[in-house]
């Protein structure tokens, strides 16, 4: 096996060691940050841009749903700041998805609509431009434009539909439900 094969599968593996521990069994603080430290480590050997920003992406979602915001928010700007310097776009579209999903849950729903909007702006990758639309129809709904929200979020739920994407979809029938408030 060549080494840089060797450097991608260890890179994700640590990837999908923290998301499995995000949804399924969460791991203590101590053990998140060593491994969160190896990821990075891993990713950086790489010259794979995408596996370096998408490992940067993971511990920013690992640190929103810990409910770390300082943390997400420092690894969304680091997202970025890595996209530069790769001259990677997707970097960008990612990171700004998850500035605003960090602004939705600390009640910034203009900056969340903001960043939102941002993202789709330079999202590249469908997955990028679905937590994009997310963001954006949420955060409408909860600035009150209820309608505009809603048609985002409703054609968000049937692109959801057509492609299978049950993961996002439980996001807009989310959204969706806050509209009847």
């Amino acid at each position: 096996m060549r080494i840089g094969t060797l450097l991608h599968c260890t890179s994700h593996l640590f990837d999908t060691e923290i998301l499995v521990s995000s949804f399924v069994a969460p791991k203590p603080l101590r053990e998140f940050e060593a491994l969160k430290s190896e990821a990075i480590k891993a990713a950086v050997h790489t010259a794979d841009a995408y596996i370096q920003n998408w490992t940067r992406y993971v511990i920013a979602q690992e640190e929103f749903g810990r409910g770390r915001m300082n943390e997400a928010r420092d690894a969304a700007l680091e997202l970025m700041q890595l996209g530069r310097r790769l001259d990677d776009p997707r970097s960008t579209g990612l990171g700004l998805s998850a500035l605003a999903w960090i602004a939705l849950t600390s009640e910034s729903f203009a900056e969340a609509l903001e960043y939102s909007e941002q993202s789709l702006a330079v999202a590249i990758a469908p997955w990028d431009q679905n937590l994009a639309n997310c963001g954006k129809g949420i955060a409408l709904v909860l600035l009150r434009q209820t309608e505009e929200g809603a048609k985002v979020l409703e054609a968000q739920r049937r692109w959801c539909l057509v492609d299978g994407d049950l993961a996002t979809l439980t996001i807009t029938d989310g959204g969706l439900s806050k509209k009847r408030f």
